[in-house]
């Protein structure tokens, strides 16, 4: 299960990057880099849990899988609103 979840978020965020990586246009690849790096953030935190979740043999208290869910969707969020806005003060420097 790990291995897969792994797998698919890798191809498909691959499938995603690279045509828009490849394009000539700057926003384009700087939007392939922002999205790169949430989905990185993303896998890092999808993997946390499902181990979690094998460790324990699949019984966890709902408060933890609940907050594990939701740091997995905030996480990548947070994550690419923290670099573009390091980004854009390098910028405006």
């Amino acid at each position: 299960m790990l291995a897969v979840d792994v797998l698919v978020n890798i191809y498909l965020t691959a499938a995603f990057v690279i045509p828009v990586w490849r394009s000539k246009w700057n926003k384009a690849q700087r939007l392939a880099l922002n999205s790169s790096i949430a989905a990185m953030v993303a896998l890092i935190t999808s993997f946390a849990n499902i181990v979690i979740l094998t460790v324990q043999h699949g019984h966890q208290l709902s408060w933890v899988c609940l907050g594990s869910c939701g740091l997995d969707g905030t996480n990548p969020s947070l994550s690419v609103s923290l670099y573009i806005r390091e980004t854009s003060s390098h910028k405006a420097l």
